[in-house]
């Protein structure tokens, strides 16, 4: 993952830097003082506090420095420096195209193929009885057809059409 991949905003770093700041009030430790243990020179310990240089300038291993510190994992660290976002975690493939990669599964299943619908039924079915669908013959055939994420990234979805979705019950 290339830093410059992603949108920064003045405010990235903010969060390490609080977890940071509540780290060091908790311990009864001078924050700083901590630069060194932070594998930085003074200056540029206290530069990214004062926020005048930047998360993306951090090495792996001030990062892996301020996780210990904080008895964090890395990624966590990375995370609240906004180096990686929850995003970063998901399949490249969008929800959509996984379902239409289930419906394809679907229809060519030896068990549950006959009761597949047509293309044309399958392009009219709402989405979230699509997601049904998918989450229904994943347990039939014990197989994960939409990944953890992409059910959240589904139902965040579908919640975007709630209302359409209550009328169409209607």
């Amino acid at each position: 993952m290339v830093a410059a991949e992603h949108d920064f905003h003045p405010d990235s770093g903010v969060l390490l830097i609080q977890a940071l700041q509540k780290a060091a009030e908790t311990c009864g430790d001078d924050l700083a003082d901590l630069g060194a243990r932070m594998r930085m020179t003074e200056s540029s310990w206290i530069s990214f506090l004062n926020r005048r240089r930047s998360v993306e300038t951090l090495t792996r291993t001030q990062l892996k420095a301020m996780a210990d510190y904080l008895g964090r994992p890395l990624v966590y660290v990375m995370s609240l420096a906004e180096l990686v976002r929850p995003e970063d975690f998901v399949s490249e493939l969008s929800v959509a195209q996984q379902l239409n990669e289930m419906y394809e599964r679907l229809r060519l299943d030896q068990t549950y193929g006959v009761f597949t619908p047509s293309a044309e039924q399958w392009n009219d079915t709402p989405y979230a009885a699509k997601v049904l669908i998918a989450l229904m013959y994943g347990r039939l055939s014990e197989r994960d057809i939409i990944g953890p994420t992409q059910i959240v990234q589904a139902v965040r979805d579908a919640s975007k059409d709630g209302k359409r979705l209550a009328q169409d019950r209607t």
